[in-house]
């Protein structure tokens, strides 16, 4: 999928997306959870 918005652009964004536009956390405890989604959002 397309990355949006990364950081505090994307955390304003919590809760006012429609369905289609889902918020990831690649981070989990200071872990990467998702290196996929880490990978895109550092080449953003």
């Amino acid at each position: 999928g397309e990355i949006l918005a990364v950081g505090t652009e994307a955390k304003k964004m919590v809760g006012k997306t429609p369905a289609n536009i889902t918020v990831f956390r690649p981070m989990k405890d200071g872990v990467i959870a998702d290196f996929e989604v880490t990978e895109k959002m550092i080449r953003r």
